[in-house]
C-alpha cells in the first residue's frame, strides 16, 4: 500500500513540475528554455542534460524541442523523489 502512496506523490510532483514549466514556457521548450529550467547558460549544455537524462528532443522546422512534461519528470526524478 506505501508503494501506491509513493507512486502517488511522485505522479503529483511531476505533474506540478510540469504544469509549472508549461506556465512558463509552454508545452514545448526550445534549447534556451530548457537551458533556463534546469539553470544551465547555454542551449548546447541544456541540450547535453536531455541526452543524459532521456528526454528526446522533437524536431519542429529546423529546431529541436523539449516536451516540458519529459522535462518535468526528468528534473523530478533527478531531485531523488523516487
Amino acid at each position: 500500500m506505501s508503494v501506491s502512496k509513493n507512486n502517488s506523490a511522485l505522479y503529483r510532483e511531476i505533474r506540478e513540475k510540469a504544469e509549472e514549466i508549461t506556465d512558463r514556457s509552454g508545452p514545448m521548450l526550445d534549447g534556451e528554455a530548457l537551458a533556463r529550467e534546469i539553470g544551465v547558460s547555454d542551449k548546447r549544455t541544456a541540450a547535453k542534460w536531455a541526452k543524459e537524462h532521456d528526454v528526446p528532443g522533437t524536431k519542429v522546422g529546423r529546431f529541436i524541442r523539449f516536451e516540458a512534461r519529459l522535462v518535468a519528470q526528468a528534473l523530478v526524478m533527478a531531485r531523488g523523489m523516487c
